[in-house]
């Protein structure tokens, strides 16, 4: 079976990203069917949403799904990329510079030579608070480096750089300003159906980076473990 799931094929990227950050909840889908392949259509949608373009193949963990009637118990997922500069499911940020006009400030959660790498399963309906277990690995072939880095909730891999930018804008007004501008992203990215979504920014820097996402995921009927998924990047 998952030799079946991976010969199916990856959904196409998708068109740009919203720029409403509210507009992707409404797009994205939320009932999850009992058919492998319907789910993993409603897997790779999640992807599509946030402009994250997916990697080879899909994954699958066994004997772990929460939906009834789910053959095998299986869990179709998907993981992707998406180089930056961008804020997934909004697209590029940038808040006026009064300052300096022509130097608008850069509030992307992923810079130049970063990339946000996301995983969606579909048939998991509840999710443990431990949000470890699901991994990437990186190896860009222009510079030889690499690594392994650990992934995490999607709100807070989104959130946190924005909010620490912010935090960072040299006048209060300017603070208060991009607060209540990006306050609706992060209302919408927790009204997503997140469970077992997982999130990771990755500084690789520039050129051709190998991915691979792997690892498990923890919900309250015991815990998934999925196969490996490999993808290619060209980070800018």
């Amino acid at each position: 079976m998952a030799i079946a799931l991976a010969a199916a094929p990856a959904a196409q990227a998708g068109p740009a990203p919203q720029a409403d950050p509210s507009a992707v909840v409404d797009a994205t889908p939320i009932a999850a069917p009992t058919d492998i392949l319907g789910q993993l259509e409603a897997a790779n949608d999640q992807l599509k949403e946030f402009g994250i373009t997916p990697f080879l193949w899909p994954t699958a963990a066994v004997n772990c799904s929460q939906v009834p009637g789910t053959p095998l118990g299986i869990v179709p997922a998907v993981a992707g990329a998406a180089a930056g500069p961008t804020t997934p499911g909004v697209g590029d940020i940038a808040l006026p510079n009064p300052l300096d006009p022509t130097k608008p400030f850069d509030l992307n959660a992923v810079k130049g030579g970063e990339v946000f790498y996301g995983f969606f399963p579909a048939g998991i309906v509840d999710d443990s608070s431990n949000k470890s277990g699901m991994n990437v690995g990186w190896f860009n072939v222009d510079t030889f480096q690499g690594g392994f880095v650990p992934m995490g909730s999607l709100t807070s891999t989104i959130m946190a750089p924005i909010n620490a930018q912010i935090d960072a804008l040299p006048v209060q007004a300017f603070r208060d300003v991009a607060r209540d501008a990006l306050a609706p992203l992060e209302d919408a990215l927790d009204a997503l159906p997140q469970a077992g979504a997982r999130a990771a920014i990755v500084e690789t820097g520039k050129g051709t980076v190998l991915s691979l996402v792997m690892g498990s995921v923890t919900h309250s009927g015991g815990t998934c473990y999925f196969l490996p998924t490999v993808g290619i990047q060209d980070v800018a």
